[in-house]
């Protein structure tokens, strides 16, 4: 399956776990959305962090994949920071001072579907990788049990 759809369905979960908890009454039960918007939410790391690894290793030589492996991780880790310091910034603003916990909780998660739908269009519209079916390495760049870096792929 192409990265750009992966990345897509992973954000695709989240948005729609967003809805489902942005839009539940206050007083409705454990299961009857919120079981379901986690456990949806989910799979999102699994889909989103596995293709941006993809993504990564394949854009780079072997010998640099552990580095861009690296790199991902980091980037993926300040995005979701960042987008937690703007959820609840969003909240503090949108509560009425304290009052209304709802509406702040609320607010965060329609930040959180608007974050979600943007990733969502984003990835399908401009992630583009060519589909690698190699297996295993090339011979060529080991000889004699010692590394040779080229920059060929």
């Amino acid at each position: 399956m192409p990265a750009q759809y992966i990345v897509a369905i992973g954000s695709g979960s989240v948005l729609i776990s967003n809805i489902l908890l942005a839009t539940m009454p206050e007083r409705q039960s454990y299961w009857k959305a919120t079981f379901f918007a986690l456990s949806l939410a989910a799979f999102c790391p699994d889909f989103v962090f596995t293709a941006a690894q993809i993504i990564a290793s394949n854009s780079v030589s072997r010998y640099q994949q552990g580095i861009a492996g690296s790199l991902i991780g980091t980037i993926l880790t300040y995005g979701i920071s960042t987008g937690y310091v703007f959820g609840g910034t969003v909240e503090i603003y949108t509560n009425r001072g304290g009052t209304d916990l709802v509406a702040g909780y609320r607010g965060a998660l329609y930040l959180g579907i608007g974050f979600a739908l943007a990733s969502t269009i984003l990835s399908l519209l401009f992630i583009r990788i060519k589909k690698d079916d190699r297996e295993g390495w090339n011979e060529r760049h080991i000889r004699h049990g010692v590394a040779v870096v080229t920059d060929d792929k």
